[in-house]
C-alpha cells in the first residue's frame, strides 16, 4: 500500500460486522490469498456487496486484478487511522 501505509507503520483496524459501513476508496484487512491477510483499497462495490479491491501502489499490487472480488465473510476491518509508533529515545 506503499506510499499510503509504509512498512513500520501501525493501524488501528475497525472490525468489521454488517452495522459498520465499508465505503468506496476506504482501505480493507481481508482474507486473501491461501488465507493471508492482507491490505488493499476498495475501488468499487458491486450490487452483492463484493468489493473490487486495488493497492496504492497498482504497477507492484496483487489484488482483484490477479484473484477477483472480495466477499464480506472475507472482510476483517477497515482502517480508520494510521500513525507511527513510538520509538524509545536512547540516553548519551
Amino acid at each position: 500500500m506503499s506510499p499510503t501505509i509504509n512498512d513500520g507503520d501501525w493501524l488501528i483496524i475497525w472490525k468489521y460486522n454488517y452495522i459498520n459501513r465499508i465505503n468506496r476508496y476506504d482501505i480493507i484487512v481481508f482474507n486473501g490469498l491461501k488465507n493471508q491477510k492482507m491490505l488493499k483499497r476498495i475501488k468499487s462495490i458491486n450490487n452483492n456487496n463484493q468489493y473490487y479491491v486495488i493497492g496504492d501502489n497498482s504497477l507492484n499490487s496483487v489484488d482483484s486484478r490477479k484473484f477477483g472480488l472480495i466477499n464480506n465473510s472475507e472482510v476483517i476491518g477497515k482502517a480508520i487511522l494510521r500513525y507511527y509508533p513510538i520509538k524509545k529515545i536512547k540516553k548519551i
